[in-house]
């Protein structure tokens, strides 16, 4: 097998592309190819805590702030904006491949990076999205014409009914759709559990903050057992009033986290689905507002036993939590990340 050169972009919208990118990026470099990362904000500064040695291209942001109200109002308006990223990292790329004469280029819901002399592989869940029939056929319609341009399509989940998507990932491509199976950076462990609930703060601003501060008041005289994880990479975990708060952990020490607590609370956001799906892992979803997208994937894996999703006002928090804390849960059969031979 031959040594690439591939460049390998992600989507900065909260951490979820960028941590679900990690263990194809892994596999790439356990096949000898030469990988360069490609990201902005956040979602790099992630990735280059995670892979020091690689080179790193910085990409312009798309700079997207969830609406508080008027959410269809807000993306007609956000639609032409991000046109113009999407152009800007298109000429971007352009000079890339002439400097750096990349092989393969593997993009993380970034419509604008590929080039028509590499191979190009999009990866991404979201071919139908969850919007009343008149809005979804519009969207879908042009979120699959930006898909078309690629060569593949690799989708992080398992092909089937019951699988983790859901119908996000149907519809029909003009290009070879692989299912690479769920997408994760952690992997379970047996071992004691000494926390009873971890509590992680993720997505884009104002919500990110805003969910933290809710949280805050309702566990800040719990006498549980809990982490924090802030979700702010860059910034130096402190000392606080409560010692088990991070802004930011490596994935080693998440995973040691994760393992070691009862039930983790967090956003319905789909990475982190597949990552408690690894983990075989308890969770308390709470959607982001005006983000149907969770909305749907926290209503389809509410089960009672491994999933919890509480009311919209939180008022059934703690009571849904202390019945998940003592409520078996049965581990699944876990599907694997199958990467097709580039």
């Amino acid at each position: 097998m031959s040594c690439k050169k591939i460049l390998f972009a992600t989507l900065n919208w909260g951490l979820g592309h960028a941590t679900r990118g990690i263990p194809i990026i892994h596999h790439l470099l356990s096949q000898g190819h030469l990988v360069f990362l490609a990201s902005d904000g956040a979602s790099g500064v992630l990735l280059k805590q995670e892979f020091p040695g690689l080179p790193y291209l910085p990409l312009p942001s798309y700079a997207i702030r969830y609406p508080e109200e008027n959410f269809y109002g807000f993306w007609v308006s956000e639609a032409v904006r991000l046109k113009g990223v999407i152009a800007e990292e298109r000429k971007m790329v352009r000079k890339w491949v002439l400097d750096y004469h990349f092989d393969v280029i593997i993009s993380d819901n970034r419509y604008g990076v590929l080039h028509p002399q590499t191979q190009n592989i999009i990866i991404t869940h979201q071919l139908s999205f969850t919007l009343p029939v008149a809005a979804a056929t519009v969207v879908n319609q042009m979120i699959r014409y930006f898909v078309n341009r690629f060569d593949h399509c690799w989708i992080p989940d398992f092909h089937g009914h019951d699988n983790l998507s859901g119908k996000l990932s149907q519809g029909s491509l003009n290009i070879e759709k692989h299912f690479i199976g769920p997408l994760s950076r952690f992997q379970k462990q047996e071992c004691v559990k000494s926390y009873d609930l971890g509590i992680i703060i993720s997505g884009p601003e104002p919500h990110r903050s805003t969910f933290q501060r809710h949280l805050e008041r309702h566990f800040k005289y719990n006498a549980l057992k809990i982490f924090w994880v802030l979700g702010l990479p860059g910034k130096i975990n402190e000392a606080s009033k409560n010692v088990n708060t991070y802004n930011h952990l490596s994935s080693q020490k998440m995973n040691e986290m994760l393992n070691q607590t009862q039930v983790v609370l967090s956003r319905s956001g789909y990475s982190s689905i597949m990552d408690y799906y690894q983990l075989s892992k308890k969770a308390i979803l709470i959607p982001t507002p005006n983000q149907p997208e969770q909305k749907y994937l926290a209503d389809r894996h509410q089960n009672g036993s491994s999933i919890f999703v509480p009311s919209q006002d939180l008022g059934d928090l703690l009571t849904g939590l202390e019945k998940m804390i003592h409520c078996r849960h049965e581990p699944v059969n876990i599907q694997r990340m199958q990467i097709p031979k580039l």
